[in-house]
């Protein structure tokens, strides 16, 4: 099944690649042929061994796919060897193109992502701080009323008493204190004006 669906995938970008293989064939071909320096050689050669490859190869798939026994498969003329050279190189690049244009944009989709998620963990780290930080003042808070609370108690309890005394006493002791409070409000008075 695989090796259908690789057929199929090859055909249809051999159709699409066909203007290209067509334009880089023919200029390859005549600019090889006409032009013998060390170089043109030497790329001519690789292509003409390139095409022979290819060529085998799709010969080995086309029997494997049609379920035949292998057998091997004589090599080209140079001429044809070198139009299944350019042809392969041709797709080549165009099979490069195609497979590095959605690679690219995952790459570059993967970088958003890590990106974002980089930047929603540092808002998520920065809001988990900011909740420690509220709840360590929320227990200063907490810790800061019961102190009051407890002063406030106290004070209720002293006031009970003094309200005991108070009711307890007879009203000459309350003039008495009454008095003596009174007293003790002059001499502080008097104590603040020599200091002043």
């Amino acid at each position: 099944m695989s090796l259908f669906v690789f057929k199929i995938i090859t055909l249809v970008v051999r159709t699409l690649a066909k203007p290209m293989i067509a334009w880089v064939t023919h200029y390859k071909k005549i600019a090889l042929m006409n032009k013998e320096s060390e170089i043109n050689k030497f790329w001519r050669n690789r292509l003409i061994n390139i095409g022979n490859r290819v060529d085998h190869f799709n010969a080995y798939i086309n029997k494997r796919i049609l379920g035949l026994k292998y057998e091997h498969h004589k090599k080209l003329s140079d001429e044809k060897a070198l139009e299944r050279g350019a042809e392969f190189f041709s797709e080549f690049l165009v099979y490069s193109i195609l497979i590095s244009l959605p690679v690219i944009e995952y790459l570059r989709q993967n970088k958003i992502n890590k990106e974002n998620e980089f930047i929603k963990e540092k808002g998520l780290r920065r809001m988990n701080n900011d909740m420690i930080e509220i709840h360590n003042q929320n227990q200063k808070v907490n810790s800061t009323i019961e102190e009051i609370l407890k002063i406030v108690k106290e004070i209720e309890e002293d006031t009970k008493d003094y309200k005991k005394i108070v009711h307890e006493a007879k009203p000459t002791e309350i003039k008495d204190l009454k008095t003596n409070e009174e007293t003790d409000n002059i001499e502080t008075l008097e104590g603040e004006n020599l200091f002043l």
